[in-house]
């Protein structure tokens, strides 16, 4: 089934509203410049509402296979210093763990990327492996923590034995699934009894949310869904999960990342982003942004 043809992933309602309409002209752009781009153009498709429950999805997606024939040609590149920052963010995220499971313990990260997080993790004594669809960015992985085992894959295709991990992590990850309800029904049988599940996704209710509107930097092509608090607690209940504790993501970045993702949004988003284009060493200053997404965990009851 197409994901236009869907419905709603919460409630299986097929009634909308439109929140936001498309970008004039996505569909005649070629999608190759928006995946391929160092900081991709602001657009999305035309941005829907559920009637019955309000969860937001993208009206139109691309086709599977080029979303993850993209996917598996990333690349991704960090300057230092915002390379400094992820870890961090990670080693901000990896304390809050640590106080529910102890050193030894086995950790996924999904969508492992560089292995940035996977790599702190096994600093902290985990057993910590990843998986993601990019041959290059796994191989950069491995260098990085050659004590983890990284598996090249998309996660809607992974098979994993069951109960092999205590906690698995999606950091914005399933925004960008087709069905985030399936994704998460086929990774939690990946729990160990009473294992974390522990995920970052949009929040389209948050305060920059509503003062940005259209304007929203995470208003993606490649987003197809944008949660609220009471949505994904509602979805995670339903599929076995207990415990969950929601709250905002802030994190670090440089004034000159910052500066570029704003100077690609229009209007006031993008005046500010010209206004701290700072020069010299003041571009590499790194600052608190909160980025209207939420962090959510979740321990598993049953399977």
């Amino acid at each position: 089934m197409l994901f236009e043809n869907s419905d709603c992933d919460l409630c299986h309602e097929t009634k909308n509203s439109t929140l936001f309409p498309e970008t004039p002209d996505i569909k005649s752009k070629n999608p190759a410049d928006y995946y391929t781009a160092p900081f991709p153009p602001v657009e999305h498709f035309e941005i829907k509402r559920c009637s019955n429950c309000g969860l937001v999805r993208s009206a139109h997606a691309d086709h599977y296979a080029i979303r993850s024939a993209f996917d598996s040609a990333r690349q991704g590149q960090l300057n230092p210093r915002d390379e400094t920052n992820q870890v961090n963010d990670a080693n901000f995220r990896l304390k809050r763990i640590h106080k529910e499971f102890f050193p030894g313990c086995t950790l996924l990260d999904v969508h492992s990327g560089p292995g940035l997080f996977t790599s702190e993790a096994v600093k902290f004594g985990w057993q910590a492996d990843g998986i993601d669809p990019s041959e290059a960015e796994v191989y950069v992985a491995r260098r990085r923590s050659p004590w983890s085992h990284f598996y090249v894959g998309h996660i809607e295709s992974a098979i994993f034995p069951a109960g092999s991990y205590d906690v698995i992590t999606l950091w914005n990850v399933i925004e960008h699934t087709d069905s985030p309800r399936k994704v998460i029904e086929r990774l939690s049988p990946w729990l160990s009894p009473g294992g974390l599940l522990v995920m970052t996704l949009p929040n389209i209710n948050s305060f920059e949310a509503k003062i940005m509107g259209a304007q929203w930097p995470l208003l993606k092509r490649d987003s197809l869904w944008y949660f609220t608090p009471a949505a994904i607690k509602k979805l995670l209940s339903e599929l076995g999960y207990e415990k969950i504790f929601i709250r905002p993501v802030k994190k670090k970045i440089s004034l000159q990342t910052l500066s570029e993702r704003l100077k690609i949004q229009k209007g006031w988003v993008k005046m500010i982003g010209n206004i701290i284009n700072f020069p010299g060493f003041l571009k590499n200053l790194s600052v608190w942004v909160s980025t209207g997404e939420i962090e959510v965990e979740a321990k598993i009851v049953f399977h």
